[in-house]
């Protein structure tokens, strides 16, 4: 029983509670000046200082007042001062901010300008995360960040500040860390897509500092100018110290920047053709020094997909384990008492220099800092309020991180950690016998026992620790990303102890790797030994049925609510079992209800039909639906890589639907298709519909990309199908009939053989339709026109114009005998600058997805239409 000054052990105490009390708070402020600054971003309150004087009244009010109303107050000045920090730090950008002086219209074309300013780091081969059926990159480009200071248009020149990617086209350009350049090239600002469920990347720009990308042709455009005077120089050098400390960490480990530096100078080591050993590679670099590598793209999504993805980045683990292996080295010669925590924050900070200088990784770091510095000071202090403080602190810094999974995690599964871990564990095996004489006994079998004893204990803590986190994180990932991972207690439990072993060994390649270059490079041969070992665990893991589920939209409340039972079950015990067993279950069936009643109820009780196009640039990805939220995916495809993944998943997830098991898919044009097979797992298509002409051809080529296309979603078990005219399916209460081509069709161009769908309803006022057109040229234009029944094609409610938006005569009367009262345009930049559809898009709801966004449109059940997109 507890004494009365202090709290039960299952209630955290009163400075934890003040601390997080605050955290919480501050977030409530970044929330309602997100929602105002996004709802009137011309506002007032979309600014900072109304909040800064509200938090100031507020405070006044509070010292004046007493109780229980000078802690509302008080609270109240808090979030107003969050609210207040937001508009400062992400609404409000500096006087001389180049994001400020840049044109954010949607089709706004590209400035070209000559950028002067510091590179931050050496240029490095840009590698995207390219899918296998994504458009190759026209050239090789290299790619670093320059920390601007003036910028020179026609206009004159310009004093700026700001951060600015730059990207050169050809061979590597001679610049160096710390160097002042002059680059000219096309500047392009921040920009997002406008899809549904799309992080705002302006918003993060803002934030971060971020002014766009600059895109030039040469290296030749790229020259190194006068070095820096003053205090700048001390900068630069800074600069260019941690970019040498950096490319010495990443020879040790085999870096890809090194391997394609040494590639580009025809010396690149004969183990980098070997596949197996560039992914073994690719993990270590992700592991100890936190890289992005395509090369790891299949491993991260074994990882994520069994629930890991946090061992395959720099996290706080990572550190913890070489804060674990570091003290372990220290303690060889004595204890050392405070020298031990100031020490390790010394390391820890010095390998937070050589590694890239991200947000996770930052925030990792941070916090393992604060603990190490404030156990060397010697005092007594609570960790969870430690905890508070810090979460505090890194909003602050950064406010849109309480958006982010990553921060929710960190924060809430290490605070549940430090307040309850030790009794979960004692609940689940029972408390350790205190006051036993120690077996102090001599001789091989006595240690043998000894380490038996401290093996079981540890296994003890891990399992109890790993299902503590599964049960506190699997609401919020739900929420987040629509993924549950049954299995990830007992993955974790397997995979973990392979991961610290590869941290372990890697952490000393490392540190020999940077002292003595030499040495490393032949340390590193092993260390691939057991990297390699990890990925062949962590993929035949990821091959076992019911690792992965994916789930439709769920909405936070319930995420709230269950991270709350949660946080219930571990304070309260086997006390109130009977209630907490009733709660978990009323939980779980609002879980399965949502899942089962969400897609049907997200479309809306007035709608017969609805059709999204989302915006994915140059490509076609649209999803229809009927008023029950059945839906069907028609294309699925960009020029823009990994469109699939990062944005069609995604957005469709957030439009509320569910299981997508049928996708059409029109032609063979990488713009159609290059995301269909990512899409596969997370929405579950299990039919896919291609043109005769699109199976013909994969049949006679099976090596070229309809064939591989083809090959890869049977081997997923999906079931392809050849359409053409006359053939129809339903997709709920709609009915989709292929009008186009027909049957034995020989096409002259690929897109003359594109599927053509009229997509049907029943309303209150009889049928209503959508005409689906994909990329249909002037030849089969004119043939459906002319063969096929005109009156069929005529009036529809919604049409998709053909081709994009490609501009021909047989086109412009198609979209005119159509005579649909919406129309969607999925395109790019270009074509939506075309003027000739003005006077066709006069009068119509004409949505086009480079400039509004992603769009839709409803056929409503009395018959009536409707339409919107993204940007209003």
């Amino acid at each position: 029983m507890s004494s009365s000054g202090s709290p039960p052990s299952h209630v955290p105490s009163r400075p934890a509670r003040r601390s997080l009390g605050v955290l919480g708070l501050l977030c409530l402020g970044f929330f309602i000046a997100r929602r105002i600054g996004a709802a009137w971003p011309e506002s007032m309150l979309a600014q900072s200082v109304p909040w800064f004087a509200a938090a100031c009244v507020l405070v006044a009010a509070g010292l004046w007042a007493r109780g229980a109303a000078c802690r509302v107050l008080l609270a109240a000045a808090v979030v107003a001062a969050g609210a207040g920090w937001f508009a400062a730090r992400v609404h409000e950008l500096p006087r001389d901010a180049l994001a400020a002086m840049l044109d954010h219209d949607p089709l706004a074309p590209s400035a070209v300008v000559t950028l002067h300013g510091v590179a931050a780091d050496v240029p490095r081969k840009r590698e995207a995360e390219r899918g296998e059926f994504d458009a190759p990159p026209a050239r090789p480009s290299w790619a670093f960040d320059l920390l601007t200071e003036s910028i020179e248009t026609s206009r004159g020149t310009r004093r700026v500040s700001g951060r600015v990617r730059v990207f050169v086209a050809g061979d590597a350009p001679e610049v160096r860390a710390g160097q002042r350049v002059e680059v000219i090239g096309a500047l392009e600002p921040v920009r997002t897509l406008g899809n549904p469920g799309e992080y705002d990347l302006r918003a993060w720009a803002a934030q971060e500092g971020v002014a766009g990308t600059l895109n030039a042709p040469g290296r030749s455009l790229v020259r190194v100018i006068e070095p820096p005077r003053g205090a700048a120089r001390v900068h630069a050098a800074w600069l260019a110290w941690r970019s040498a400390m950096r490319q010495r960490a990443e020879a040790a480990l085999g870096s890809r920047a090194s391997a394609a530096r040494a590639s580009a100078t025809g010396d690149a080591a004969a183990d980098e053709n070997d596949e197996e050993s560039r992914r073994a590679r690719a993990l270590l670099r992700s592991l100890l020094l936190g890289e992005r590598d395509p090369e790891l793209r299949d491993v991260q999504a074994a990882f994520r997909g069994l629930g890991l993805v946090h061992l395959v980045a720099i996290s706080g683990f990572n550190l913890a384990v070489m804060a674990f292996i570091a003290l372990f080295l220290l303690r060889l010669s004595g204890d050392r008492g405070w020298i031990e925590p100031a020490a390790l924050a010394l390391l820890v900070a010095a390998y937070m220099i050589v590694l890239p200088a991200e947000t996770p990784i930052i925030r990792s770091g941070l916090m393992v800092l604060a603990f190490l510095l404030i156990d060397a000071t010697g005092r007594r202090y609570d960790r969870l309020t430690t905890l508070g403080w810090i979460g505090c602190a890194l909003v602050l810094w950064r406010p849109l991180d309480a958006w982010s999974l990553g921060f929710q995690l960190s924060m809430g599964v290490t605070g549940l950690l430090l307040w309850q871990g030790d009794r979960f564990t004692v609940r689940l095996f029972g408390a350790p016998l205190r006051g036993l004489v120690p077996d102090r006994s001599r001789g091989a079998a006595a240690m043998a026992r000894r380490g038996l004893r401290a093996a079981i204990g540890a296994g003890k803590s891990l399992c109890a620790t790993t299902l503590l986190c599964w049960a506190a994180a699997a609401p919020v990932v739900i929420w987040q990303t629509g993924m549950l991972s049954p299995l990830a207690p007992v993955t974790t439990i397997i995979v973990l102890p392979l991961v610290t072993l590869v941290l372990w060994v890697g952490y000393v390649v490392l540190l020999v790797g940077v002292l003595v270059p030499a040495a490393g490079e032949g340390a590193a041969g092993a260390l691939d030994l057991l990297a390699a070992f990890l990925i062949d665990v962590v993929l035949a893991l990821d091959a076992l049925p019911g690792t992965t589920l994916h789930l439709p939209r769920v909405g936070w409340v319930w995420a709230v609510c269950a991270a709350a039972c949660v946080l219930w079950w571990c304070a309260r015990g086997r006390a109130n079992s009977r209630r907490g067993w009733a709660v978990s279950a009323v939980l779980l069936a609002w879980l399965v209800a949502q899942v089962w009643l969400g897609p049907r109820l997200a479309v809306g009780r007035d709608v017969a039909l609805r059709v999204d196009a989302l915006a994915v640039g140059d490509g076609t990805c649209m999803v229809v639906r009927d008023g029950r939220g059945e839906a069907m995916l028609w294309d699925c495809g960009s020029l823009m890589p990994r469109i699939g993944e990062r944005v069609v998943a995604r957005a469709v997830r957030e439009l509320g639907a569910g299981t997508v098991r049928t996708a059409v898919i029109t032609h063979s044009d990488i713009d159609h298709c290059s995301g269909l097979v990512d899409v596969v797992a997370p929405l579950g298509v299990r039919v896919v519909l291609v043109s005769r002409v699109f199976a013909d051809g994969a049949e006679r080529a099976p090596w070229g990309a309809s064939g591989r296309l083809l090959a890869a979603l049977r081997d997923r078990g999906v079931e392809v199908r050849a359409v053409g005219a006359g053939d129809s399916f339903a997709v709920g209460a709609a009915r989709v009939e292929f009008v186009w081509p027909p049957e034995g069709y020989v096409p002259r161009l690929v897109n003359d053989a594109s599927l053509v769908a009229r997509v049907s309803v029943q309303t209150e006022a009889g049928e209503r339709f959508a005409l689906l057109t994909g990329d249909i040229g002037p030849q089969s234009i004119a043939r459906l026109m002319e063969e096929g029944d005109a009156s069929r094609l005529a009036g529809a409610s919604i049409l998709e114009i053909p081709h994009h938006g490609s501009v021909n005569d047989a086109a412009l009367e198609f979209v005119r005998r159509a005579g649909a009262a919406a129309a969607l345009q999925s395109t790019g930049r270009e074509r939506a600058r075309r003027e000739e559809w003005g006077p066709l898009a006069a009068g119509r709801a004409w949505k086009v997805t480079a400039r509004d966004g992603a769009a839709w449109a409803e056929v409503l059940r009395d018959g009536g239409l409707r339409a919107g997109s993204a940007r209003k």
